[in-house]
């Protein structure tokens, strides 16, 4: 078993083997689907590699471990040597697919958006403005921790919830006995639409994350280490990048252990981990 709490320079899969079987709780990465950004040339992606990848997540996770996993679509000229137009490529379905074949359940699917100013598609676009991003969750088995973010304000909060006797198999209304079963509480569980501050120098603290040109926003990723896993847990990014779901992972007192293949990049995560974590937990 290679050594926890460290980001390790070297391939993920040569990593995933080096982990025990079935020794992590919590997976949460963004694999650099589509090629949608430039990076160092320092590996080669596609979906025979997701393949293995994901073979190694599935071989690696816990019995009601959880893989989130943040994807999107790019846009492709020629599908299959069509010359049907332009239409997205699917790889983010196709990847969730693949995930379930390996015997792993879809548990959710939540929708990143992003929030941040940016133009919107011209009068002669063919699609609208992407602003948003899917995370698949998926577990093995039934998930070992599920604490969902109740933040969401609830409508009439405080007044008392009667119950309603709703409607009957043929549609028909169905009266209620109008017992008094509780308060409407202050705040409900989110729903599975997350907005999040994606502009320049919104999604992380610290700015030399944006060195990279891929990035998770730090609150995304604090909000599903909360959701998906407990203290002293285990938690995985195959991609780790700039660092950023190594640091929530601090943040919130779970293990971590990543790989970054790019040495550029490896150092930065470094650099950056050492500055954050060296100031102590923060309040998230």
């Amino acid at each position: 078993m290679l050594d926890i709490n460290k980001v390790h320079l070297m391939s993920n899969i040569d990593g995933m083997a080096q982990l025990d079987a079935e020794s992590v709780d919590l997976v949460v990465t963004s694999p650099p689907y589509d090629n949608l950004r430039e990076y160092n040339n320092s590996s080669t992606w596609n979906f025979d590699v997701f393949k293995e990848v994901a073979a190694g997540l599935v071989r690696a996770l816990k019995p009601g471990g959880v893989i989130c996993w943040n994807v999107g679509d790019a846009v492709v000229s020629d599908m299959q040597g069509k010359k049907s137009g332009p239409s997205l490529s699917g790889t983010s379905f196709k990847q969730c697919l693949y995930f379930m074949e390996l015997g792993l359940n879809f548990h959710d699917k939540l929708i990143y958006e992003k929030h941040a100013a940016r133009f919107a598609s011209g009068k002669n676009s063919l699609r609208y403005t992407d602003i948003y991003e899917y995370v698949f969750v998926l577990s093995k088995g039934r998930p070992n921790t599920i604490n969902l973010i109740t933040d969401r304000p609830n409508k009439g909060a405080g007044k008392v919830f009667k119950r309603d006797g709703g409607r009957g198999k043929d549609g028909q209304r169905i009266k209620g006995d109008g017992v008094k079963t509780g308060v409407i509480h202050d705040f409900g569980v989110r729903h599975n639409i997350w907005r999040y501050v994606t502009s320049f120098g919104s999604g992380q603290t610290n700015k030399k994350a944006y060195e990279h040109p891929a990035l998770m926003p730090q609150t995304l990723v604090s909000d599903l280490v909360k959701s998906y896993s407990k203290e002293g847990d285990l938690v995985l990014d195959p991609f780790m990048g700039s660092g950023t779901t190594a640091r929530m992972a601090y943040e919130h007192d779970r293990d971590y252990i990543g790989f970054e293949i790019d040495p550029t990049f490896h150092k930065l995560c470094e650099e950056i981990n050492a500055e954050e974590m060296n100031k102590g937990r923060l309040p998230l």
